[in-house]
Parts: C-alpha cells; sequence; structure tokens
C-alpha cells in the first residue's frame, strides 16, 4: 500500500494516521477497526477501481469470508461518513470500489501527552457502546504509534494488529433473553368425567416438548414444575423456586374425541395474570396423528413472550441492549406499517454495537432488510439483500440451529430467486420449531414460486390453524394463496382472498397491488383506482419496474401470470 501523509483531508474529513482517527468538521467518526482499514486503504489508491479481492485480502488476510463481509464493511463505511461522505465511495458493478476524493495533506499538529495509569479507562460497553469503542482506539493507537508518518507495512500492520486484538464484548444478549423468556408449565388439571390423569400428563408433556422448541426460550423440566407446585399454590413462590419469569398454568378435558385446554400466563414476579385463553379440538382422537393444541399454545406463548419483552423496556433497570432487541422483535413481528423494518433496524444495530455475538440480533438485522425488499420500501433490494446475507452468516456462525435464522435464509434464497434452497431452509426452521406459523407461510410461498399451485393452499391453512389471529402473517398467507389461485386462471376466487389479505392487514400493500390489477383487468376502474390510491399511499415510489425486481418466482408455470399482473397493474395506474 502507498505510504500515506501522516494527516489527509477529503472534503471536510480529515484521515489522521497519527492519532489513528477520522474526523468531520472536527468531530471525531465512530469506526470500527475493519472500517478504518477499509478507508485507510481506498484514501491511499484514490481514483484506481479496487477489485473485491484486493479488498478482502488486505482486510482478513488469514480468514475465509465471502464478499458479503465486504459489502457490509463498506455500507458501515458509508454510513459512519453519513450522505456527505458517501459519495467518496464509489461502487464499480462487477468488480469492487473506488475513492474519488480530492486528497489534500494537512500539518499533523502536536500528539497528545501518553496516557497515565490506568491506560485503559473503564467504558462500559453496554451503556456507551460507540464511545467505548473510540476511546479504545485512539487509546491504543496513541500507544503504538510515534511522531512520524508510518510507511505501508507499518500502517498495514498496525491496523491489521488492531483488529485482531479489539476487545470482545462481555455482554451476553442472547442468553439474558432466555432468562426472560424462560417459564415453568405446571401440571395440566384433568377436568370432566372422560378425562384421566394419565391423559393431563401426556398433554402437559407435548405442550413442555413443543414450548421448548420456541427459539430463545427456556423451558423447565415437568418433573421440577410438579415438584415445585405440589409445595404450595402460590405461583410467585413457585416461580421463585423455578427461577422463572412466567408460570403458565391450567386444565384440559376429554369428552369423546374432543379436546379442550384452558391456559393462564402468569408473571412470576407479581403473579398477575397477562393473559388466557382456550383451545378447542373436536376431532383430536377421530384422526390418527396428534393433537395440534400444543403447537397452537406455543405459538401463542410465543407472541406473548415477544409482547411482555417489549412492555418491559420501559424499565429503568432494563439493560438497553436487551430494551433494543425487543423493541425491534415487536416491530418486525406485530406490525407491517411503513418504516418500521428501517425502525428494527436501528434497534438491532444498536442491540450488535453492544453484543456482536447475538444471533437474535444479526437474524434480526437480516429479517428487518428482507422486510423491505418483501414489502417493496427499498429502491436497491440487491444491495439489501446482500446486507441481509452477511447478517445470516454471522448469526448461523455463532447459532447453527437458530430456527428463525434459517427461516430468514429461506426468505433471502426466495429474494435470490432459489426457492428449491428456500425450501430446504423452511423445512429446517420447521424442524427446529414447529409452531412457527411464519415458516408454514413463507413454505406456502415457496411452493407458488415453484409452480406447486396445488399444494400452496395447505400450507397455507397450517400457518393460519397454528395462529389465526396474528394479522400479518394470516393476510400474507392469504395474499399467497390468492396468488396461486389467480395463476391458475381462477380470478374471482383469487379475488376473494385477496380482499380477506386486505381485511386481514390494511397495511399490506401487496395486497391492494393484487386487487387493484385484478379489478383493471376485469374492466372495473373505478374499484381499480381505489386500491391503487391505497397502495400508492403505503408504497410512494412503487412502480411496475420494482414491482418485476421483487415478484417471487419467474418459472415457466409462472409466466404467464406474472405478465397478467404486471399489465393489471399498468392498467391499473401504477407507473411503468
Amino acid at each position: 500500500m502507498p505510504a500515506l501523509p501522516p494527516v489527509v483531508a477529503f472534503g471536510p474529513y480529515r484521515l489522521d494516521s497519527v492519532r489513528f482517527e477520522v474526523t468531520h468538521q472536527g468531530q471525531p467518526l465512530a469506526l470500527r477497526p475493519k472500517v478504518y482499514a477499509l478507508l485507510t486503504y481506498l484514501v491511499a489508491h484514490p481514483g484506481r477501481a479496487l477489485g473485491k479481492q484486493e479488498l478482502m485480502a488486505f482486510l482478513w488476510p488469514s480468514v475465509v469470508v465471502t464478499e458479503d463481509s465486504l459489502v457490509q464493511c463498506v455500507a458501515d463505511l458509508r454510513a459512519a461518513l453519513g450522505p456527505e461522505g458517501a459519495q467518496f465511495v464509489t461502487t464499480m458493478p462487477r468488480h469492487g470500489y473506488r475513492f474519488d476524493g480530492v486528497l489534500e495533506p494537512k500539518d499533523a499538529g502536536a500528539l497528545p501527552a501518553a496516557p497515565q495509569a490506568p491506560e485503559v479507562p473503564s467504558v462500559p460497553a453496554a451503556q456507551a457502546p460507540e464511545a467505548a469503542t473510540t476511546s479504545r482506539a485512539a487509546i491504543v493507537a496513541r500507544r503504538s504509534y510515534r511522531p512520524v508518518a508510518l510507511g505501508a507495512a507499518g500502517l498495514a500492520a498496525l491496523v491489521l494488529t488492531l483488529v485482531a486484538l479489539w476487545p470482545q464484548s462481555a455482554v451476553d444478549a442472547d442468553r439474558a433473553f432466555r432468562r426472560e423468556r424462560s417459564l415453568a408449565v405446571l401440571p395440566l388439571v384433568p377436568r370432566g368425567s372422560q378425562t384421566t390423569q394419565d391423559f393431563a400428563e401426556a398433554m402437559t408433556d407435548e405442550l413442555i416438548g413443543d414450548i421448548a422448541r420456541l427459539p430463545g426460550t427456556t423451558v423447565i423440566a415437568r418433573a421440577s414444575a410438579a415438584t415445585a407446585a405440589a409445595q404450595g399454590q402460590d405461583l410467585r413462590r413457585v416461580g421463585k423456586l423455578l427461577d422463572v419469569a412466567y408460570v403458565v398454568t391450567g386444565t384440559v378435558s376429554r369428552e369423546e374425541e374432543a379436546v379442550k385446554v384452558d391456559l393462564q400466563f402468569v408473571s412470576a414476579d407479581t403473579g398477575a395474570v397477562l393473559w388466557s385463553e382456550r383451545w378447542h379440538q373436536p376431532d383430536a382422537e377421530a384422526t390418527a396423528r396428534r393433537s395440534d393444541i400444543p403447537l397452537r399454545v406455543a405459538r401463542a406463548l410465543d407472541l406473548q413472550l415477544t409482547s411482555a419483552a417489549y412492555k418491559a423496556t420501559a424499565s429503568t433497570a432494563r439493560s438497553p441492549v436487551m430494551a433494543s432487541l425487543a423493541r425491534g422483535d415487536q416491530l418486525l413481528r406485530t406490525s407491517t406499517a411503513p418504516g418500521n423494518a428501517m425502525k428494527a433496524r436501528a434497534a438491532y444495530q444498536e442491540a450488535i454495537s453492544a453484543d456482536p455475538a447475538s444471533a437474535r440480533a444479526w437474524t434480526g438485522l437480516a429479517l428487518s432488510h428482507l422486510s423491505d425488499i418483501q414489502t417493496r420500501q427499498t429502491t436497491d433490494p440487491g444491495q439489501q439483500a446482500e446486507l441481509a446475507a452477511e447478517a445470516i452468516q454471522r448469526a448461523l456462525a455463532i447459532d447453527p440451529d437458530y430456527s428463525v435464522a434459517h427461516y430468514a435464509q429461506g426468505h433471502l434464497r426466495i429474494v435470490r430467486e432459489d426457492p428449491l434452497g428456500a425450501l430446504a431452509s423452511y423445512e429446517r426452521a420447521l424442524a427446529l420449531n414447529p409452531s412457527d406459523a411464519w415458516s408454514h407461510a413463507r413454505l406456502a410461498q415457496t411452493l407458488l414460486a415453484l409452480g406447486r399451485f396445488d399444494e400452496v393452499a395447505a400450507a397455507v391453512e397450517r400457518g393460519r390453524r397454528l395462529s389465526p389471529l396474528e394479522s400479518p402473517q394470516v393476510s400474507f398467507g392469504r395474499a399467497v394463496a390468492g396468488a396461486a389461485l389467480f395463476h391458475k386462471g381462477q380470478d374471482d376466487a383469487a379475488y376473494e382472498q385477496f380482499q380477506a389479505a386486505a381485511l386481514s392487514n390494511p397495511n399490506n400493500a401487496t395486497a391492494w397491488a393484487l386487487i387493484a390489477a385484478v379489478d383493471a383487468l376485469h374492466g372495473r376502474t373505478d374499484a381499480a383506482a381505489q386500491a391503487m390510491a391505497r397502495l400508492k399511499a403505503l408504497r410512494p415510489q412503487a412502480t411496475v419496474s420494482l414491482f418485476r425486481k421483487t415478484v417471487v418466482g419467474n418459472g415457466p408455470a409462472l409466466q404467464a401470470g406474472n405478465e397478467r399482473y404486471f399489465a393489471g397493474l399498468l392498467k391499473a395506474g401504477l407507473p411503468p
């Protein structure tokens, strides 16, 4: 790498290799070591198109990484520089990147005095992660540099040494989250003349087994829960004995072929009933399969745990990283309002800055990018898909069995037009967590992309049955089921599904697009205009071209239907 002057300026920015810092109008920027190293290498080669492999070899000389790692690093650099500085880093399609700033050497100025003991001040990462990052980097650099310009080898060696020695976060957000999502299922009490103790115990075991598969959730074994319950009826005392945040208690009854389960979700801290519900299955014993009530209960409890975690963010005792994770989960899982994915992304990035080893945070970050692509709230789906891929890779490296990461990988493969790969990912996610209603809905979407239209409705129904009150998931499934009917030429039946999708979730822009297209194709001009107005209110930047880029599946079985869809959107008034 060519030698740099000790300090160079480009626009309002200064790169000070003596102090190991970058400033904007005199204010230091918080850059991770890899990001600083990338900027240094780019600045050392102004105007030159640098290939991806060259940059990766410099940044990760002894580690095998994918191009997604470089894409993320460039994105972090642009984000740190802000809109004014991002223009200096130009993307060279299919090649790499180029630095387009005009460099101006500057005086280095006097070096700060060497720090006295303690050499490295303690800054709690969970309280001020960016401040901690900047402080540690600056102090290490000041101990390492001399007041002379470094040559290329010295600069490169210093940057790589700092990267290797960069302190790891002591925060373990995922483990802390498991504590917050901990519960005990007390033995269900049998009710009714035909309900035996053995049946109640078997149902309790099934509940515990399916709830235990929820990602990031701790469930106490039945024997321990039964022992604690036998010591008294005070649920707060039970919670304290078992060290859990919540207790689930309830009854089960069987009358001939029907099964009913009544449950209460109780705070172990206060003893307050936070939620209660009844599940009924009329034919559990008439079929050759097990009751699906435990799976439905698991899904409902998952949503309740998510909601409870979000409500706790107001607590002053809550750590910032936990609050960020809970806020991101709530934004992504309970609403599809415009802008929620971006807000969730900011929350997950806060969590990652405090705990880079959180599979939950990296997966949430990936899903926020994929949500923008799915809902067409992006003008660059390719770039966001690359960022999602990097985040998923990180999550699976931390926890290969994290079901939500496999779910996210399935969605990424759909976006990248790999439906067979997506099918494998969703099946893996469901093997790890069979109660995941969204994985069933996405599986239905994958079957649609593969042209297996007759299998779509059953997969949609499995997701709906597991979580019939989860509006975004139900709406998504209805839209997918309708799309399968549309491709089969059954427009009237498809239209009913699209209307049901919009009714379940008025923020489902795709549902309004489908309604507008069908209305326009059938000459219902006024209805098409009304649906198009709803679409444009939700997605002002939407165009037919963007819909083409983000359509799910375009194989031979779908091409004719897709072209009818795009023609309908044009006829309804969507810009080309």
